[in-house]
């Protein structure tokens, strides 16, 4: 039993002092710490080619800004060291696996209309409709305008929202025939 709880708290301790390795994946829009060990006296010159920005110091870690637009990009980074010899590229490539979702719009309609599906690609993600969470099976029992929100999560995490609004009428209330 012992020796069970030593091996277990040797996993737990080495999961949670686990560090980055490349390929990376990330999110548009996320801000990564990269780094590579330290060598004192070294200076580090670190690139980026496809996108992002670099926050640059000549230190052994930068920090990147990603954007917006789904790629592979390349971050490569070479150390000097005191005697001012020039190491080898050490080269990383990171895709940007955001999600590009679309909303399909929703025309207006009348008051107890046929109930149906809102549509959203991909499929898989969650609804809120006016501030409620939705099935996606939408029922035009009530007039008024209808704020429609779609979130969806890839498999590495990254997470899009895209929404429309449409307006249910109400039904006109005609009053009762009238003769003479």
């Amino acid at each position: 039993m012992k020796q069970i709880l030593i091996i277990l708290a040797l996993f737990v301790s080495f999961n949670l002092n686990a560090q980055f390795n490349c390929p990376d994946t990330v999110c548009a829009g996320d801000s990564i710490n990269y780094w590579v060990q330290s060598t004192p006296g070294s200076t580090y010159s670190w690139t980026l080619t496809g996108g992002g920005t670099l926050i640059n110091s000549p230190t052994s870690q930068v920090a990147v800004n990603w954007g917006q637009v789904n790629g592979t990009y390349t971050l490569t980074v070479t150390e000097i060291n005191s005697q001012g010899c020039v190491g080898n590229p050490v080269v990383c490539q990171i895709d940007i696996m955001q999600p590009v979702v679309q909303v399909l719009p929703i025309a207006n309609i009348c008051q107890d209309s046929p109930s149906f599906n809102l549509q959203a690609f991909p499929a898989g993600g969650t609804w809120i409709v006016n501030g409620n969470s939705s099935s996606g099976l939408f029922n035009p029992l009530n007039p008024g305008i209808y704020n429609v929100l779609y979130t969806y999560t890839n498999i590495a995490g990254c997470t899009t929202s895209a929404g429309t609004s449409f307006t249910v009428y109400p039904l006109p209330n005609t009053s009762p025939v009238i003769h003479d």
